[in-house]
């Protein structure tokens, strides 16, 4: 079972640390349920503000571009390069957290110290997050430490497959996917988590009853790239679990040489073809 140990860096109130641990409580279970995969023992969770996220995601950006580069080897054409991009994708960091921090309802951060997760109360007050919803959110970052537990390179991953894709002169669409597969899993146990809570798996939206969202928060997903990237990856493992069940996806989790190309998200028959798989769904 995981425990949580809290550092309320945010200050904020009694009841807010009340219920973000009864609601971390719920979604332990259920996120290891779901993914079938094993939570850490114990999870270090963060209460901040704005400004200190914002602080601790150039920190996880710095962090895992410089492991990326470190998986090279010296000399290498890919450290080069993954070397030369650190000032420019942790200040890209800094903007995007910057204007989209509202959105964020709880965040996986890749530290020096090992990974942590942040919630902010500010955040979740433009939300206005029914407990149903933010359990759904809590345990789909959970299903991240799980992920790093089987994947432990899955933080860095997208950063040394986007290089080596680059330098190797692939298109876009020859690129491979780590980060789609690891959120579009995450999202594909998010639903099945909200499934279970209230019978609908509709993850990411207010059923009847519950609070609107502010404006701003509402504005802020739409103009969100995000969310349709990370559909991509939610259907790719959606279509697996229909093939062969868990024991697929654990294949795919476990092997960074397994990723899908972005071009077979929509085709997973031809991922399963292009690795001898195809017996894996028989």
């Amino acid at each position: 079972m995981t425990t949580f140990t809290i550092h309320n860096d945010a200050d904020a109130d009694q009841p807010y640390v009340t219920r973000i641990t009864r609601l971390l409580d719920i979604a332990a279970p259920l996120a290891e349920k779901h993914s079938r995969l094993r939570l850490p023992d114990r999870v270090t969770v963060r209460i901040c503000t704005p400004d200190q996220v914002i602080g601790l995601m150039v920190a996880h950006t710095e962090h895992l571009l410089r492991e990326a580069a470190e998986s090279w080897a010296p000399g290498s054409p890919e450290r080069t390069r993954t070397a030369g991009m650190i000032e420019r994708l942790v200040a890209d960091t800094q903007r995007q957290t910057e204007r989209y921090w509202p959105t964020v309802q709880a965040a996986v951060l890749c530290l020096p110290g090992g990974p942590e997760l942040a919630v902010m109360p500010a955040a979740h007050a433009e939300s206005r997050a029914s407990d149903r919803y933010l359990t759904g959110a809590l345990g789909h970052e959970l299903v991240h430490f799980g992920q790093l537990g089987r994947w432990p390179g899955m933080g860095h991953a997208a950063v040394r497959c986007g290089v080596a894709d680059e330098i190797a002169g692939l298109t876009p669409e020859q690129f491979r996917a780590p980060k789609l597969v690891s959120e579009g899993h995450a999202q594909w146990v998010q639903r099945l988590i909200v499934q279970e809570l209230c019978g609908i798996a509709t993850a990411d939206v207010q059923l009847d009853g519950e609070p609107e969202p502010t404006t701003l928060f509402l504005d802020l997903k739409a103009e969100s790239p995000r969310a349709a990237a990370y559909d991509r990856g939610d259907a790719f493992v959606e279509a697996l679990f229909a093939i062969g069940g868990y024991p697929l996806i654990d294949h795919l989790l476990g092997d960074e040489a397994l990723l899908p190309v972005a071009a077979e998200l929509g085709d997973p028959a031809s991922w399963l073809e292009r690795h001898g798989l195809a017996a894996l769904g028989a």
